[in-house]
């Protein structure tokens, strides 16, 4: 049986790790832990974006991972980007057996974050861990949200609808 841990970076809600603990739980049939929660690595931090790196936090969350598990899954309430995009719901490096979410523009009032295509509810973080983590543990791919085709791409990465 695949066991995944979450690895709450940050301050984050822990309604929000339960709910995707039980999301995963129920999507993988795996055994799901919650570790201790891990700062924000500063090093990921861009203060001319103010956002933080997904790369690099999951960098980080690849030198935390405990070998007992298959996977880790980062989850973090912070805004995520990539050189290449505006932001990030989440990254994932299956060689590493890695992950990293986050809720910050799944739970935004759209002021905040203008370029977000739509403010999410909870269901659809527990839709994105289970893609994030079928990522890690199917193909690797990065997910992300690009021309608002986020739902479209996740789903074909990972091999089925969730």
């Amino acid at each position: 049986m695949e066991r995944i841990v979450i690895i709450p970076v940050g301050s984050v809600d822990p309604d929000i790790v339960n709910t995707i603990s039980i999301a995963l739980v129920e999507t993988f049939r795996c055994m799901v832990e919650r570790a201790m929660t891990m700062p924000l690595p500063t090093i990921s931090y861009d203060s001319q974006r103010t956002q933080y790196h997904s790369s690099r936090v999951l960098n980080v969350i690849r030198t935390v991972r405990h070998k007992d598990f298959d996977c880790a899954l980062g989850v973090a309430d912070v805004d995520l980007f990539v050189a290449e995009l505006n932001f990030v719901f989440g990254e994932a490096d299956v060689s590493a057996g890695t992950a990293v979410i986050s809720d910050a523009r799944l739970l935004v009032h759209p002021q905040r974050f203008p370029d977000t295509p739509c403010c999410l509810d909870r269901s659809k973080i527990r839709r994105y861990s289970q893609r994030e983590e079928s990522n890690c543990l199917v193909k690797g791919v990065n997910f992300h949200a690009k021309n608002n085709t986020a739902d479209r791409d996740a789903s074909s990465a990972c091999g089925k609808t969730i």
